[in-house]
Order: structure tokens, then sequence, then C-alpha cells
């Protein structure tokens, strides 16, 4: 009884650990591709404004999630 207690815990806590990662991976996923010109422009980004930076970012998501879906429709 303590072992199957034990087990059911451990395995809903690794599922509980696994899927917040997961959900969050599934949104970057679409911008994984994105992080390396993410890593590149934040660095100019950085000596401007922290809102800019955000804005940077967020045109960077778009541009790259259209780049992804035209290249899934060539494709």
């Amino acid at each position: 009884m303590k072992l199957s207690t034990y087990l059911l815990a451990l395995v809903l806590f690794a599922g509980f650990c696994l899927l917040q990662p997961s959900s969050a991976q599934t949104n970057s996923t679409t911008s994984t591709n994105t992080t390396t010109t993410e890593a590149t422009t934040t660095t100019t980004a950085k000596a401007t404004t922290v809102h800019r930076k955000h804005f940077t970012i967020r045109n960077l998501h778009y541009k790259t999630v259209r780049r992804i879906h035209v290249n899934k429709k060539s494709g």
C-alpha cells in the first residue's frame, strides 16, 4: 500500500512538473528558431528602453510564426 501510494504520488508529481514546462515549450516551439534571433536582437534592445525590448520580441514572434507557416505551406 505504501509503495503504491508513493508511486502514485511520484507519477502525479512528475506529470505535473512535466506538463507545465511542456505547455510553455509548446508556445516557444514555434519560436525555437526565434530564440537565437531574439538573443541577438535583445542584446541590441538592452541598450534601449524596457518597453521597446518587449515590443521587439513580440514583433519577432509574429514574424517567425509567419515564416514557419510559409515554410510549412511551401513544403
